[in-house]
């Protein structure tokens, strides 16, 4: 069945020239997504670019593999959102995000990423956030 959003990932997997150009439409969506679901704002008070955020923190916003950070409501904390647009069918692996678990998980911040599709069952992963 072809719903809405997958008619929109199927756009930009067309239109994007590059991997990263199709990445930064993913992350775009996901930003949209968490800014403007009622249920994760529920969750979040607010969510921006990692490169924005690590600005607004003065640190260093070179990419260490977090695409977005979000603002965790009544918390002083904030979630490490990483962001996977993997082709359709294709099963994340834990090897896939094993980069970004390292930095995701240091003090200031809870590990969380979005994706297209679901992980392999039995993984040890960090609490998803899906887009299908």
């Amino acid at each position: 069945m072809t719903t809405p959003l997958r008619q929109l990932l199927a756009q930009y997997r067309a239109a994007a020239k590059t991997e990263r150009e199709k990445g930064t439409y993913f992350e775009r969506l996901a930003l949209a997504f968490i800014k403007h679901d009622p249920g994760m704002a529920q969750e979040y008070e607010d969510v921006l670019p990692f490169t924005d955020w690590a600005k607004a923190q003065r640190l260093d916003g070179k990419d260490i593999g977090i695409d977005l950070v979000a603002k965790i409501r009544g918390e002083d904390s904030f979630c490490a959102i990483q962001c996977k647009f993997y082709a359709e069918g294709y099963r994340i692996q834990k090897g896939d995000i094993d980069s970004f678990l390292p930095v995701a998980r240091r003090a200031i911040f809870r590990a969380v990423w979005c994706s297209t599709r679901p992980a392999r069952r039995g993984a040890a992963m960090p609490r998803p956030c899906w887009m299908t």
